[in-house]
């Protein structure tokens, strides 16, 4: 079951918990499996009921809290999943530098959800201080995914500085978590935004085009938001440049899409969409209709004024979900609209 979750063939999954519950009613991980695949296939009432389920069965174990709280966030019940994080933390079992610093990230940015800045800051500059010492990076003491964690427990720090209006702390937790881990997209994304925040274009294009270097030269959220990027400071030849190669990546991605992974066809509504206000914006009108009439197709309530926005789902786009559900079902908003 567990290798099925990786695979992300979800419904293979939930078979083999299924048999292994019926081979042992008492077996908790089985049910953790259940509300994790469940989870991934957005059926969020079932998995609450897994994820409760194992809880009972083991209530030592802090994993099937930060789960199911996880699950209460996605669906803006911040209480209740303020109140599984902080079970989790009481619990602590396993109680190591990975599952505990997991605990108060969840925790801090469901604070940041209720707007208690303060107290997300407090929780997860706590967080970070549970973590190893990372200042001898290269002596080899550390897994990878004690710096996963790492990059994306400072990603979520400056996330709520910048939500705190505080910038220059949000640029050197983006910046912490970019040396931290290099092949997360999320830092860049996020460096480039505040620095297109404060009007440093020159500093925000070196890291959209920083991505197109990385491994994420494939990725087609790179060049969408490239693409928007540029299409907001008026360089519209530039912006379709981008919006093609998105379209064209996605084309290709949806020839191997597998259950589970991103859903291409939102994706395609922003490139089609905002190539064709660029295309308006340099005066062709033809293809402008063009690709308003195909963004229309893959969304009937699309409208010329539409605000088009996404939640990047943290590191969804580029890497197996974990199988406790980690990272959480949070997301950073990115703001697609023309």
């Amino acid at each position: 079951g567990n290798a099925w979750i990786l695979n992300r063939q979800y419904d293979l999954a939930i078979k083999k918990f299924d048999e292994a519950i019926k081979l042992d009613s008492h077996y908790a991980a089985a049910y953790q499996g259940l509300g994790v695949a469940r989870a991934y296939k957005d059926d969020y009432e079932l998995a609450i009921e897994n994820f409760t389920e194992a809880v009972e069965l083991s209530q030592y174990n802090a994993k099937s809290y930060l789960s199911r709280g996880n699950v209460y966030a996605k669906t803006g019940d911040y209480e209740q999943a303020i109140a599984d994080f902080e079970k989790a933390d009481q619990v602590q079992i396993p109680r190591d530098n990975i599952v505990l610093p997991r605990i108060h990230m969840s925790l801090g940015n469901a604070y940041a959800q209720i707007e208690e800045y303060n107290k997300a800051i407090e929780i997860l500059n706590h967080a970070i201080s549970l973590l190893p010492d990372f200042q001898d990076r290269f002596s080899g003491r550390h897994s990878q995914d004690t710096y996963k964690i790492g990059c994306t427990l400072y990603n979520s720090l400056g996330n709520v500085y910048v939500k705190n209006d505080e910038d220059d702390q949000a640029i050197a937790c983006f910046e912490e978590a970019m040396q931290l881990d290099e092949n997360c997209f999320l830092p860049y994304l996020n460096l480039s935004a505040i620095y297109t925040k404060i009007n440093e274009r020159e500093n925000a294009i070196k890291c959209y085009d920083k991505l197109v270097t990385t491994m994420f030269k494939s990725n087609f959220a790179t060049y969408l938001c490239r693409g928007h990027f540029y299409a907001k400071i008026g360089e519209h030849g530039k912006a379709i440049e981008d919006f093609n190669e998105t379209i064209k990546i996605l084309r290709t991605h949806l020839e191997n899409i597998h259950e589970g992974e991103v859903d291409c066809n939102k994706w395609a509504v922003a490139a089609f969409y905002n190539r064709y206000d660029a295309y308006l914006k340099i005066g062709n009108a033809e293809k402008a209709n063009e690709d308003f009439n195909k963004a229309k197709e893959l969304d009937p309530e699309l409208t010329e004024g539409s605000h088009i926005s996404f939640l990047f789902p943290m590191m969804a786009l580029i890497q197996k979900p974990d199988i406790y559900l980690y990272p959480p079902l949070h997301g950073w908003e990115v703001d697609l609209s023309p």
